[in-house]
């Protein structure tokens, strides 16, 4: 029973995936399409920082809930992005060069050349 178990329920995950994925594919561009442009862009911040969050918040939820189902799981993965957002920010402000931006060399009409840090 257990096995069998655990197969639906990683069945239905792989389901829900697509089923995401399908919807993201048909959404044309407007505002949902940035927030993935976003999140696409600082794609290694996100890899380097979502479980240490993930972490607190299944800490919590396991302490706060008996049981860790898939409504708890959709939860934290909401709460780990709500709360990625501002710290990507915050990276991409001060520390850009830490998180992938790139150094663009501009010449000013003085002939210097003046290095500008951005991240797009």
């Amino acid at each position: 029973i257990g096995f069998i178990s655990n197969i639906i329920l990683h069945l239905s995950t792989f389901t829900f995936i697509f089923f995401i994925f399908a919807v993201f594919s048909f959404i044309g561009k407007g505002y949902k399409r940035s927030i993935l442009k976003f999140f696409g862009l600082n794609s290694l911040v996100v890899l380097g920082l979502h479980v240490p969050v993930l972490i607190i918040y299944q800490r919590f939820f396991h302490k706060v809930c008996s049981s860790f189902g898939l409504g708890e799981a959709f939860v934290c993965t909401l709460c780990t992005i709500i709360t990625l957002y501002p710290i990507i920010l915050m990276l991409n402000k001060f520390i850009p060069k830490a998180v992938g931006g790139k150094k663009t060399t501009t010449f000013t009409k003085d002939y210097s050349i003046d290095v500008i840090e951005s991240f797009e």
